[in-house]
């Protein structure tokens, strides 16, 4: 291969695990830590749970567990332990299904950029 051939090689391979590091630390594993952003209100009345933004305008609506993961995006757990206070809280659900379910909102919630990833879990 050709001198000029190889650096561009080199190039490519060291823009790739760029990618992929960065891309570790905007992906949510169960050892991320994530927290509400700022500017958000959830509001609850009779008949829904609503999540407002610094405008007073609706979000997001949200079922009652939803909210509850909502209220425990604090910036100070690991998903994994959101995981385990739920099956705590919820034991004849399988712990698998809380994972599956917890993760679905989590990633609707970064989707929607109303929580942001404070740690990535991954050392890079």
């Amino acid at each position: 291969m050709p001198r000029n051939c190889q650096k561009g090689a080199n190039a490519i391979r060291y823009i790739k695990e760029l990618m992929i590091n960065d891309t570790r630390k905007t992906t949510l594993n169960d050892q991320s830590i994530v927290c509400r952003e700022q500017g958000f209100q959830l509001r609850r009345t009779p008949c829904c749970v609503n999540l407002f933004d610094e405008n007073n305008l609706p979000v997001l609506s949200l079922n009652d567990t939803s909210a509850l993961i909502w209220e425990n995006c604090n910036g100070e757990l690991a998903i994994c332990e959101l995981f385990d206070q739920f099956h705590a809280t919820f034991p004849n659900i399988p712990y698998e299904d809380i994972k599956i379910d917890i993760m679905e909102v989590l990633q609707q919630f970064q989707q929607e950029k109303v929580i942001k990833l404070i740690s990535s879990g991954y050392l890079v």
